[in-house]
């Protein structure tokens, strides 16, 4: 079966549309501010069984210490997988898969981005939050505490947003259980095709049995808080600032600050 499902990949997974997505269009939190974003990104770490010693696993090794690829999804806001890219060792940095993604033909339409945590840069297919920004912790909103300025407010959004890309990969996880643990009996090759053949059928599922998803909750924006960035690697957070792109670091710091403009105004406080 697994070749016939590799075939579906390619007819199934593809690019979002050039166009802003309803889910965003119809939310005054999002819009117009984040009208250009198609999708969100991130490294999802799925376990793999590697033969030899601890020379050609030591690749392999994630940061938690366990044996993982580590495997570059981007999905849309209906949590279909829309780009796929497996079977790089774990240990390697997000950014340098994402930088591999490119290479080999991943990209944005021009002017559209996806929104990633902080261990990707600015650039301008990805939109990320600011660096060491605290917002929206659990605590605050239980002791109704607003943002206090515009950064804040952006990031609380911005997390809301890019939590369409958790959702999406605890389905994913939720769905197939055999990646709960690597599979011994596999040889490499095949733990990567895996990947491909069941993010095709995801999707398969999502388009002919969309009911599916209610079985899933959703977390709502009041549980978003800050322990995803918490999880950002240094050395990907330090990468990522290295190659930011001024262009979008503006474009960033353009759409915190309209945010926050008509945030102060709907409450009636002064632009601070």
């Amino acid at each position: 079966m697994l070749p016939g499902l590799l075939k579906l990949h390619r007819e199934i997974v593809k690019p979002p549309p050039n166009q802003t997505p309803e889910e965003i269009l119809a939310d005054p939190k999002r819009h117009p501010y984040f009208a250009d974003c198609i999708g969100a990104l991130d490294g999802m770490h799925l376990p793999i069984f590697v033969e030899g010693g601890y020379v050609r696993q030591a690749p392999w090794r994630s940061r938690k210490g366990g044996l993982s690829q580590n495997v570059l999804v981007a999905v849309d806001f209906k949590l279909n997988f829309v780009y796929v890219l497996a079977g790089w060792e774990g240990s390697a940095h997000d950014s340098r898969v994402l930088t591999s993604a490119k290479s080999k033909g991943f990209q944005a339409p021009s002017g559209r981005y996806y929104v990633a945590d902080a261990g990707y840069s600015n650039t301008t297919m990805t939109l990320t939050p600011y660096r060491g920004v605290r917002y929206h912790l659990r605590e605050q909103v239980q002791a109704n505490i607003r943002p206090q300025n515009y950064k804040e407010l952006y990031n609380l959004r911005h997390a809301a947003l890019r939590n369409v890309i958790e959702r999406a990969m605890g389905i994913f996880k939720s769905r197939f259980k055999c990646f709960e643990a690597a599979k011994r009996n596999l040889p490499l090759r095949t733990q990567v095709e895996l990947v491909y053949a069941l993010t095709a059928v995801h999707n398969f599922i999502n388009q002919w049995n969309p009911d599916d998803l209610n079985q899933y909750p959703a977390v709502e924006d009041e549980e978003v808080d800050e322990e995803v960035d918490e999880e950002v690697d240094e050395e990907d957070a330090r990468l990522a600032e290295e190659e930011s792109d001024i262009v979008m670091n503006e474009r960033r710091e353009d759409i915190a600050r309209l945010m926050w403009a008509s945030y102060c105004q709907a409450l009636g406080r002064p632009i601070n």
